[in-house]
């Protein structure tokens, strides 16, 4: 699956999970790193830091 969602609450990665895509949560939002951990298949820094992510895991497809 190389749909990705990125997102910084619990309800971004829920939201995610019900449309069947991958999630990327960043602590740069409302969340804190330990919510979003709980709750999002990848957690990043920034947006910045999840499109690398995003990229990078495209890329071996």
């Amino acid at each position: 699956q190389n749909i990705f969602m990125i997102g910084d609450t619990s309800l971004d990665a829920i939201a995610a999970k019900s449309a069947a895509v991958r999630s990327v949560g960043v602590s740069c939002g409302y969340g804190s790193a330990s919510e979003l951990r709980a709750h999002f298949e990848f957690v990043c820094a920034d947006a910045k830091e999840a499109v690398e992510l995003i990229r990078e895991i495209s890329s071996k497809f």
